[in-house]
């Protein structure tokens, strides 16, 4: 049983695109991308923050509507493809590990698009699943302020967390990214280190 990596690869089997009309589409999204959020000139936390505001919007076309908008595959082309992706998800998430699943699922996500904030928000709410945790969040660092940015959060209070900042060195999170180590904190709460106006923020 072999997992595709990703859409195109799908609707090449099926028959419905060539390598070479893959190739394309890949090429103008990423051309679509880069025109949107020029990513060599932008700091990464600008450039998730951005492209996680198109996402509202309505977002950086996905594969599968390039080729609808190229004329490459008809909806119900794209349908079938879709529901044979989705087959294969639920053949994985049969298995006894579930964390072979979402290592699984984790890479067909990486190879079926190039928008940066939608992988990054599908690993994340892997991660929850994994860890049985009602959030979480990816932290970046603000290169000019040196902040850390909520900049992928999950769980009830996503929206109210999404771009929020915490000063430099401050909170649990704070100290893990000044001394560039791991940690892990069973009981938060009681830990001097806690930020506690992120709680105070969002009423969580």
């Amino acid at each position: 049983m072999m997992l595709k990596n990703s859409l195109g690869e799908i609707l090449i089997d099926l028959g419905y695109i060539t390598e070479k009309q893959l190739d394309e589409a890949l090429e103008k999204q990423e051309t679509i991308i880069q025109e949107s959020a020029p990513f060599r000139s932008y700091q990464v936390v600008s450039f998730v923050a951005d492209s996680m505001r198109a996402k509202d919007g309505g977002g950086i076309p996905l594969l599968g509507q390039l080729l609808k908008d190229m004329d490459l595959i008809n909806p119900d082309q794209l349908e079938e493809a879709l529901t044979q992706q989705i087959d294969s998800l639920k053949e994985y998430h049969a298995l006894d590990s579930d964390k072979l699943c979402s290592v699984m699922e984790i890479c067909h996500l990486i190879g079926s698009t190039l928008n940066l904030s939608e992988v990054l928000v599908l690993i994340m709410n892997h991660v929850n699943r994994l860890t049985h945790s009602v959030g979480s969040t990816l932290m970046l660092v603000d290169e000019l302020t040196e902040e850390l940015v909520f900049s992928i959060p999950t769980g009830p209070k996503a929206r109210t967390l999404r771009e929020y900042r915490i000063p430099k060195g401050k909170g649990i999170a704070g100290w893990v990214a000044q001394n560039q180590k791991s940690l892990i904190v069973n009981d938060a709460q009681n830990d001097p280190r806690l930020y506690s106006e992120v709680d105070s923020a969002v009423g969580f």
